[in-house]
């Protein structure tokens, strides 16, 4: 994933409307989503893996599961964090879908955030994060 900086250093040597297009077209380049789920939706791990195994991963009920996904309903913090694990998304692309859902990136001074970006980063499913979190005392995600 391009940081913010690659983005700026690219943007600064557009120099024409061609290079302008390129770079509104590559996908790091925010298209502005509406919705966590039109953002989560658009992700290409979401789009390759099968909704009853995101829904399995994520321990959230099938039928709200549905709900968040046809925006009848919004997600609050724990279950964006879920469907992000689920789907096995990045720090970055989870931080994205915190920030775009309005329920606040992970934050790395406040411990249960700690364990949990600790874990995004190496890899580990939601049950083994539920662990971590009670191994040190913090809520699980709900």
């Amino acid at each position: 994933m391009k940081t913010t900086d690659n983005l700026l250093e690219l943007l600064s040597h557009a120099d024409t409307e061609d290079a302008l297009s390129d770079y509104i077209a590559d996908p790091a380049v925010d298209s502005h989503f509406a919705t966590f789920a039109d953002y989560y939706t658009s992700l290409e791990n979401v789009r390759n893996t099968d909704n009853s195994v995101l829904i399995s991963n994520s321990n959230i009920e099938r039928t709200y599961w549905y709900q968040i996904i046809n925006k009848t309903r919004a997600p609050g913090r724990d279950k964006v964090i879920a469907m992000c694990i689920a789907a096995s998304l990045s720090l970055g692309e989870t931080q994205r879908a915190l920030e775009i859902s309005g329920t606040g990136p992970l934050y790395p001074r406040n411990r249960r955030d700690a364990i949990i970006i600790y874990s995004i980063n190496n890899g580990m499913n939601l049950d083994k994060i539920q662990e971590l979190l009670s191994e040190y005392g913090e809520k699980t995600i709900d």
